[in-house]
């Protein structure tokens, strides 16, 4: 029995080696050097979820806050000020931006893979695999029907 390829994605393009694909009978997963081969009549569940890094988020909105406030009360001179602002709107903005967070559920194992990207075509795949997952359910339940004989 072969395996043929559906779909391959890569979330960091350009820069990383992570990717994940999509065959016939399994969805590949290789992420950070480890590489996850998960057959899709075991995977229960699979969601996509954008995250936001807190930590990022809150040092770049304080840092940004009390730095201007800083500045505006003659308490730093400005050049210093700046470069402190500068500083938190850097960390606000990766904390708004964030990490897209894999996450599946097997009969056997919860996995989370975090990756950075974009999430609408991340969304696309994940939605790919999804359907993939039921079609071959219901072939396999003989559950393919279509019409109401």
């Amino acid at each position: 029995m072969s395996t043929e390829l559906i779909e391959e994605y890569y979330p960091e393009k350009g820069y990383s080696s992570d990717h994940l694909t999509l065959t016939s009978e399994a969805l590949e997963i290789k992420h950070r050097a480890h590489r996850y081969i998960l057959p899709l009549n075991q995977i229960e569940s699979i969601d996509l979820r954008h995250i936001r890094l807190l930590f990022y988020y809150l040092a770049g909105g304080f840092t940004l806050t009390l730095s201007l406030l800083a500045i505006l009360n003659n308490f730093i001179s400005p050049l210093p000020g700046i470069l402190l602002v500068l500083i938190g709107i850097v960390g606000l903005y990766f904390g708004l931006r964030g990490k897209i967070s894999l996450q599946i559920s097997t009969t056997t194992n919860d996995y989370v893979f975090w990756f950075s990207g974009k999430y609408p075509p991340f969304l696309q795949f994940v939605n790919i695999v999804r359907h993939r997952i039921i079609t071959q359910t219901a072939s396999e339940h003989g559950n393919l029907s279509l019409s109401d004989d």
